[in-house]
């Protein structure tokens, strides 16, 4: 039986230092101090990745755990949260009449400036905005230190909205609106499972899928389409379709 409300709050000097870095996060993006990209990028999502192991690793580290997961069922998971995901920001898209709020769709590059630039940098990233959101999401919480649907909501959206923002800052400000919509499911299965690895395998798949979409002469709608269907298919053939002939072997 899952419980949503089994969330630990953090001391509330705690929840002031994690907040700390949402300034951080705007003066970085604001205004850049670090002129070559490599290293603003490295330094700017390495922050967020201390923030998280020195004072936060009691907090977060609660939530790094297989517990009795197996991996093949966190990456079952992590597979279903990405469609999760892509559908919310393909509904939000589509309501919006907007097929490019971030305003990459023209933005192309050759394989080999992909795996220079981008693998290693994805995996990082989904460690650290995971790390920020969690960190953040349990500061909000703490400091309104009641553990209810309302009060865990409100975190959540404010959550959101938070990391909505931040990506709002170096592309087009309607960036932030279907990203803030597609965080919100992460919220739900960390509520639920209490794991991080889920969210953070999640937002590789979704970056990487991304990431490859621009790779030259690779079409961005062709293959963000493929790829999540790839994955649906996945899903079904590796976990539902053996799921249901077990339960039709036990009858």
């Amino acid at each position: 039986m899952y419980n949503f409300y089994d969330i630990k709050f953090t001391e509330k000097y705690k929840s002031i230092i994690y907040l700390l870095q949402i300034p951080i996060m705007y003066l970085f993006l604001a205004y850049r101090p670090i002129k070559n990209h490599i290293i603003f990028e490295a330094v700017f999502y390495l922050i967020f990745i201390l923030f998280a192991l020195i004072p936060g690793w009691s907090d977060v580290s609660s939530y790094l755990n297989t517990g009795n997961k197996s991996l093949k069922q966190i990456l079952f998971l992590s597979m279903q949260l990405y469609c999760i995901q892509i559908i919310i920001s393909s509904l939000v898209i589509l309501i919006m009449r907007n097929p490019d709020p971030q305003g990459i769709k023209n933005i192309s590059y050759s394989l080999n400036y992909y795996l220079n630039n981008h693998v290693i940098q994805t995996v990082i990233v989904a460690f650290s905005e995971e790390f920020f959101k969690f960190t953040i999401f349990i500061a909000f919480l703490s400091i309104i230190h009641r553990k209810n649907l309302v009060n865990i909501l409100i975190s959540i959206l404010i959550t959101c909205t938070i990391f909505g923002a931040m990506h709002g800052i170096n592309y087009k400000l309607t960036a932030m609106i279907p990203i803030m919509f597609n965080t919100i499911p992460c919220f739900l299965y960390l509520l639920k499972y209490k794991n991080l690895y889920i969210l953070i395998i999640a937002h590789f798949i979704f970056d990487t899928i991304a990431f490859i979409s621009h790779i030259n002469p690779l079409g961005h709608e062709a293959i963000q389409f493929a790829a999540s269907v790839a994955l649906l298919i996945f899903i079904v053939t590796q976990f539902v379709v053996p799921k249901f002939r077990r339960r039709g072997v036990r009858r």
